[in-house]
Order: structure tokens, then sequence, then C-alpha cells
């Protein structure tokens, strides 16, 4: 970071570090497009995206005084350059150099957001700068860039002009700011550049490079606005092309004048009066129900109650849809991360991603992406084997590392599945025993093993690398999960592989829950936790051993008695029961009743000392009173592990 001060750095940092990420996201996206080319010819719209994206980011680090990421970014567009006019090639030690080099970019900034050290780059610099030396005669074991049908770049009735825009305070006064002079250089025709540039006194003057029909007279009156413009030449434009790369017959939209980008924050501000409005409306509805005199006002506030229900929900389900990001862009990230694991580790792996279009709460994402990595790392470093294994084993000797995401109702799914090793559960055992996490003669479960896979400080791997072995990560983790009110679960079989299974809810803020009752309590189950309600005989319930069972469609379900969870004494009979999957299988839960189904606000518990097994967090019904929010998944774990210890000490 250069010791010049930067004024102007405080006010724009958020849009800086967003607009950097987004250009480090295309980037990867594009190297990466790159690297899975095998003696194809890359396309020259993909150089060329590569060589806006580092041009436009070697200007933006400029602008804030990021000096030594500005000179790495300036050398990566150099070398890029040459190999966009042919003086270049892209081989496969170009490639990885190119890697490197964006993964250093990436951890400046992420330096320079965080205020922390950030890493030196001078021994990629000279890497980079070797590589632009070559010649591109040498032979290559990459593909040619085609650059055949770029088409013109001029028709015979348009000219060019370049404009630039300093801004000022007095112009900010009048209304006039950058926003408002690309609304209107847009609007001319053709934008083939918009570059940022600082002089020494660190003022910001924007410069565009416009290809337009319309006669000077259209703007002629924009110097009073702080614009200045004057005639270029086909030269010029050809050199503003070629040190831009913008493509004039590009597909992609330049225009952003209809995208605003929004702190996350804001939007759990405005969500969090929306859930104030879902509250009152709650109170106002059970108000009406509760009014016993039938006349006209009373019918006309129902009907206005109804009303404002349905709106009260567009408006959720608009600030929800603004929240939702795809999983494609965390795809992405991992896709640039696993590559290097997978050379690291001498593998060969084919990676396939499903469901890219699945969106989930932005929220929710950016918390579950570590953990997400984590269990990646896991699969090529612990379960997929090295070529020569699998080929002994009779497998391929490419292995497949899937990564999926899928939606049902308002739940998303992850899931990590590979055709490896497996997971061996004797190993698993034996290590847990000599831990002392499991009884020598006790027999373990698969649901038990995920749980000692994720008991803190547990790993199976002897020695430790880049990548694993430290004993950190699995309990993360599942503590990860659990905290988003999600549930994690393991499929795995030795010698074929492994499968973990994220589910998760589709977002935090505003759910559609049962309110039950039970033991004179009341509670709320969130709707993504339940497959089905069922009345039953309390009669039909049959105890075997310590256990409580009934019969199911034909299948032994297991019963728990919420009163009997939370220890609380209950003289009323219970009859209903919400059934849940759970593991591999399903798990009723009894309770008194089902009170109602509404959308509730959810807050939750973040204070450690007050957190209890199988409470999500609380709401308000509208009545102020604090209901408590279930969590069924590790109600039923903390529920079966008490039960099983309780077993034990009988005997």
């Amino acid at each position: 970071m250069s010791d010049r001060p930067n004024k102007f750095f405080d006010e724009m940092a958020e849009d800086f570090f967003a607009e950097c990420d987004e250009l480090l996201s295309i980037i990867k996206r594009d190297l990466l497009r790159i690297d899975s080319m095998d003696n194809e010819v890359i396309p020259a719209e993909i150089i060329e995206e590569l060589l806006r994206s580092c041009h436009t980011l070697k200007g933006l680090t400029g602008m804030v005084g990021a000096d030594e990421t500005m000179r790495l970014t300036h050398s990566i567009e150099s070398f890029l350059k040459s190999v966009n006019t042919g003086e270049s090639s892209i081989s496969g030690e170009s490639i990885d150099i190119l890697f490197r080099s964006i993964g250093i970019v990436e951890a400046q900034l992420d330096g320079l957001r965080n205020k922390k050290e950030m890493p030196e780059s001078q021994t990629v610099l000279m890497e980079i700068e070797a590589l632009v030396r070559k010649s591109s005669t040498r032979e290559t074991d990459r593909p040619k860039i085609n650059s055949a049908d770029k088409g013109n770049v001029l028709e015979s009735d348009e000219s060019i002009w370049k404009f630039l825009f300093t801004p000022t305070r007095e112009l900010f006064d009048k209304g006039i700011n950058i926003n408002d002079i690309r609304d209107r250089i847009n609007a001319l025709g053709k934008v083939v550049s918009s570059t940022p540039k600082t002089d020494e006194d660190g003022k910001i003057t924007f410069e565009f490079l416009v290809v337009t029909r319309q006669p000077e007279s259209a703007f002629s009156d924009w110097t009073n606005d702080g614009i200045s413009y004057g005639p270029s030449d086909f030269g010029a434009l050809a050199s503003e092309i070629n040190e831009h790369v913008l493509n004039v017959n590009s597909n992609r939209n330049l225009n952003l004048k209809n995208v605003v980008r929004v702190d996350l924050t804001r939007l759990d501000d405005i969500m969090r009066s929306v859930g104030d409005l879902v509250i009152s409306r709650s109170r106002l509805n059970d108000y009406l129900q509760n009014y016993g005199i039938q006349n006209k006002e009373v019918e006309y506030l129902v009907d206005i109650n109804s009303r404002l229900e349905q709106k009260i929900r567009e408006v959720r389900e608009g600030i929800m849809k603004l929240r939702l990001v795809s999983t494609d862009e965390a795809f992405e990230r991992l896709r640039f991360v696993i590559r290097d694991i997978i050379r690291d580790g001498n593998k060969l792996v084919d990676l396939k991603i499903e469901g890219r279009e699945v969106l989930i709460d932005k929220f929710i994402m950016d918390r579950i992406f570590d953990s997400l990595l984590h269990l990646v790392r896991n699969a090529v470093s612990h379960g997929i084997e090295s070529p020569d294994e699998r080929v002994a084993a009779g497998k391929p000797g490419e292995a497949s590392l899937i990564l999926k995401a899928s939606s049902s109702g308002n739940t998303v799914r992850f899931e990590i599945a590979d055709d490896g090793r497996g997971i061996d559960k004797d190993q698993i055992v034996q290590k847990a025993r000599r831990l002392g996490l499991s009884r020598p003669d006790e027999e373990v479960s698969d649901e038990e093993i995920l749980n000692i896979l994720c008991s803190p400080g547990f790993s199976t791997k002897e020695k430790t690398d880049m990548v694993s072995g430290r004993g950190v990560g699995m309990d993360v983790v599942k503590k990860s999960v659990t905290d988003l009110g999600g549930h994690l679960e393991m499929q795995t079989e030795k010698g074929r592989g492994t499968n973990f299974i994220l589910t998760l809810p589709l977002t935090l803020s505003i759910v559609e829950a049962l309110i039950i009752k039970s033991a004179g309590r009341t509670y709320a189950v969130p709707m993504p936790s339940v497959e089905e309600v069922i009345r039953i005989e309390p009669a039909s319930i049959i105890k075997f051993e310590q256990n409580e069972i009934i019969n199911y469609r034909g299948f032994v379900l297991p019963v728990l008695r919420l009163n009997s969870v939370f220890n609380i004494i209950d003289k009323d009979e219970a009859d209903h029961i919400i059934v849940v999957s759970h593991g591999s299988g399903k798990v009723g839960i009894l309770i008194n009743r089902i009170t109602g189904h509404r959308e509730i606000v959810v807050r939750s518990l973040k204070d450690p000392l007050i957190k209890v097994p199988g409470i999500y967090g609380v709401t308000d019904l509208g009545n102020g009173r604090i209901v408590l929010i279930l969590d069924v998944h590790s109600l039923i774990t903390s529920a079966m592990s008490t039960r099983k210890e309780e077993s034990e000490l009988k005997v």
C-alpha cells in the first residue's frame, strides 16, 4: 500500500472491494476455462475478457494507492496483451503462473480489506516478466487463440470521441455525479472504454472513449457540467481497444445503470422491519379471531387484514429475492482452490458441478462456504487415492468428485461426493477408543462415526500437509451447519467413496412454522423440518426396552416425547406426532396438539450461556410472549444420546 494518503478510499471502500471481487470471479472463471481446454482453440473473447478485467482491476487498485497489487495486475495484463497479439503463448507453465499470480492478488486485496499484512509479489512478478520475454514460436502444449471474426471496428457513419469528467463537490451539490455522466455517455453510442485515473494530487478523472453516430451538437453544452471532450481518430481507437481490450461487438452488457449494489446489512434492517410488521399483523389476526361480535365493521377489518397479509408477504418475498444469490459463484471459487489441491497431491480428478442455478440467501452462502471448502479438501486429501492406487483397486485412474446443489421448498441441499477409498470405520473406532471417544465394547453406528469425525481435534491423517491432518475442521463444519439451523449427514462405503450432505434453510429471517403445544408450553417448529403430522391413539405406542415405537405405514417409527426431552411433567395425553427425517430414517416427536400455522420471525440465540441443544432461537407470536423455536435434528440427537447413556448406566 502506498504511503500517499488517499482521501477517497474510505468513502468508496465498499464499492471498491465489491468491484474487485466481481472482477476476480471473472478472471478465475476464464482461467479455469482455459485450463480445461486440451489442444482446443482458445476463443479470442476469453483472452479479451481477461485483459479487460485485469486492466480495470489495475486501474482500481492504482486509484486507491495499492501500488504493489497494481504492479502485479499490470504485469499480468502485459503478458495477456502479448498473448493477444501473438507475441507469447499460453502454456502449461504460464497458466500455473497466472493462477498463482491471481491467488496473490486476491490475498493482497484481502489484506487491504482486513488491514493485515499482505503477501509479497516480487517472485511471481519476475516469473511473469520472464514469460513476456519468451518467444511465441516455442512449441506449446496449449491451444492457440482464435482471433478470427472480430469484425470491423467502425461503420462509415460513426465517429470517435473522448470524454473526461472530474467530479467536484460543487457539481455533486448540483446533482451531477459519475452515474449521471455515465448515463449520458451510454446514451450516445458504444462505450469502448471507461477508465478511472488519478493525478499526483489524488484527484479522480474518469475517461470515456465512445463510438457514436451523434453530431457534436448533441453534447456541446456538457462543458458546463465539468465534462471536456475532443475528437479521436481510428488509430487512437485501435490503441485504446488494444489497451483496454473492449470488444465493441461483445455480448456483454456494459451498461450498468440498472444495477445497484446494496450492503447486506441494509437488507437485514429492512427485513427486521418486515418482521415487526409480521408480528403486528399476527396480533391483529388473533384479535379478530377472538372478537365475538360479528358485524360489518369486523368483516371490513377482516378484509383489510387479509389484504395486509398478502402485501406483507409480497414485500417479504421481494426482499428475499434481493438477498438470494446463485451457488454458481461459490462453486467457481471452489474450482479455483481445488485445482491447486489436486496438482499438489498428484491426483487425477474429474470435477463435476451440478445445480449452479440454485439460489440461497447470501448470508447463509457466505457462512457455509468455508465448510464446503473443507469437505472438498478432505475429499481430495483423505478420500481420493493416487492414480496407481486406484488402478490397483480396479478403478479408473481418474477419480470423480461431484459438487451438487439442489433445492426443495424452503431448504437447500449441498452434496460433496467422491468415488475414493471411503471411510474405514474400524480405523475410526480404534483411534476413537484410543482417544477415549468410544468405549471398547460399544457398537458404533454410522451416525456416531460422523459424530466422532466431528469431535474437536480428531483426524484420521497421521501426517500433516498443506491441506489437512491438523485435527481441525470437521467440528467447525458441523457447528457451522447446526448454527444455521441445518443438518449434516454422511454416507460412506469402504472402497467405494463418501458423500457428505448438508441440508440448510433457504433463509433464516422469516420462515413458515407449525405452532405446537406440549406440557402446557408453546413451541414453534420450522416447516422445512417437518415431513408429516399424524394423529394417533396413545394406546398404539409400544414400549420396547428403553424406547417407544409405533407402527408407521408398515414400518417401525421411533418416538420421542417432547415433554420428556425437556424433563417437564405432562398430565395431558399426547396424541399428535410430528414426523421428521433424521439420518437415513425418520423419527416421531410426540406432542399434545397443533395450534396453528404461521410465519414467524427468527431471533437466533447467540449467547453460549443460554444456548440449549434442541432450541434454535425464539420468536414472538404477537401477544408479547416469547416462544422457543425447536431445532428438531439437534433435539433428536441430544435425546438419543441421553437415552443411550441412561441405558448403559442401568446395565
